[in-house]
């Protein structure tokens, strides 16, 4: 059985023609993962206003914009603004803005009072009434503009305002697909590149490049047995990265552990448990604590932050306010029912992950309990025993 085994995986690593195929495809030189900006919203967004922007550099005037307006008014009816009149007007005047007011990118046409806004997202969500915020802003801000409100993701997904508009980036690469073919011959050759990189790092790790798909479904199918093998026996980082912190959690007299999954370690402080409202949770754990650091075990970071879970209304409020006051990392201005996020602090990124899982080397975690976490507790500790306190004595 052993040997039967052996010479499975011996047939799939020797003279495995569609391996040697798509190992070339994984391996071209790719200036956008070079430096590492593959999946980081800001950078996507930062290339994007930078070829949209008629002012820059880059040879191609409003072209990019109408491509992509076009595309886009086209896919929907009832609309301040057509495909025709985009495709008419002069654009060349029109201003790109990066981060005004937390918009990801802002196109003003102050000739023609067009308006478009892009919301990027990429590994994030959609944030707590985000979209409506940023509708409220421009209608203060441009009042009398035609908008287009556009919500970029990798796979169009709908956004929760239904007056913007889902747009994906397979749209986006190929009206980039359209700039290169029409511009080929005339666009230096450092921006051609450029696109051309940046439309093949989208293939590879925003939208699914369906010529790698259909190769590793061929591999699969033709190795089933030594892939599931393979499969079976693969390591698992963040199982390794959860028993750590447990054990790292188990051993600091400082914490208690609570419930844990792999992708979520939870702990609590001693302090917080001498008062019976940090008790009174429900829906959670079994602890019944209502108040809990998470560590959040994620495959592309690992963050710690704290979390008030479902329980009695006056004491999630009484901790809510306390956050606030004491001007914590609070996500969204309301109390949500259930769980609300009131601190966060990032620990490791997708880079750092990587060369810690391939060296098996956890110093930063180590450096986190040594240093930075002792001047988080000593900062929030108090913060929670005070509203525990007045809560039990209330």
């Amino acid at each position: 059985m052993k040997n039967e085994k052996i010479k499975k995986l011996e047939r799939f690593v020797v003279d495995n023609v569609e391996l040697e195929q798509l190992e070339k495809h994984l391996s071209k030189f790719n200036i956008f993962e070079a430096i590492g900006i593959s999946k980081q919203e800001l950078r996507h967004s930062d290339f994007l206003s930078f070829i949209l922007d008629p002012a820059r550099n880059h040879g191609l005037g409003d072209l990019v914009i109408k491509y992509i307006g076009k595309d886009i008014v086209s896919k929907y009816s009832g609309l301040p603004i057509n495909a025709i009149e985009i495709d008419v007007l002069d654009l060349e005047g029109i201003e790109v803005r990066r981060e005004w007011r937390n918009i990801d990118i802002l196109l003003i046409d102050k000739n023609q009072k067009i308006l478009i806004v892009i919301e990027n997202k990429i590994d994030s969500e959609e944030g707590e009434n985000q979209l409506k915020k940023y509708t409220d802003r421009i209608n203060t801000a441009y009042p009398n503009y035609r908008k287009l409100k556009v919500f970029l993701t990798p796979a169009g997904t709908k956004p929760s305002e239904n007056d913007w508009l889902p747009y994906s980036y397979k749209n986006i690469h190929d009206q980039l697909e359209k700039v290169i073919s029409s511009k080929k011959s005339v666009l230096g050759d450092e921006i051609l590149n450029l696109i051309i990189h940046y439309n093949e790092m989208l293939r590879r790790y925003i939208m699914p490049d369906t010529d790698i798909i259909e190769l590793c479904k061929s591999i699969y199918n033709n190795h089933k047995e030594a892939l599931d093998l393979i499969f079976e026996n693969k390591p698992d980082f963040r199982l390794d990265r959860k028993e750590y912190l447990q054990e790292k959690i188990i051993n600091d007299e400082r914490l208690i552990l609570d419930q844990c999954s792999k992708k979520y370690i939870r702990f609590a402080l001693p302090k917080w448990d001498e008062y019976k409202s940090q008790k009174a949770g429900s829906g959670w754990t079994k602890s019944g604590r209502i108040l809990l650091f998470e560590f959040k075990n994620k495959n592309l970071s690992l963050s710690l932050v704290l979390r008030i879970g479902p329980g009695p209304d006056k004491i999630r409020e009484s901790l809510f306010k306390a956050a606030k006051e004491n001007k914590l990392q609070i996500t969204g201005n309301k109390l949500s029912p259930e769980f609300k996020q009131i601190h966060k602090i990032n620990i490791l990124s997708k880079k750092d992950l990587e060369a810690l899982d391939q060296e098996n080397n956890y110093d930063k975690i180590d450096m986190l309990f040594e240093s930075r976490l002792q001047n988080e507790l000593e900062k929030i500790e108090p913060i929670f025993a005070n509203v525990f306190r007045s809560m039990d004595y209330a």
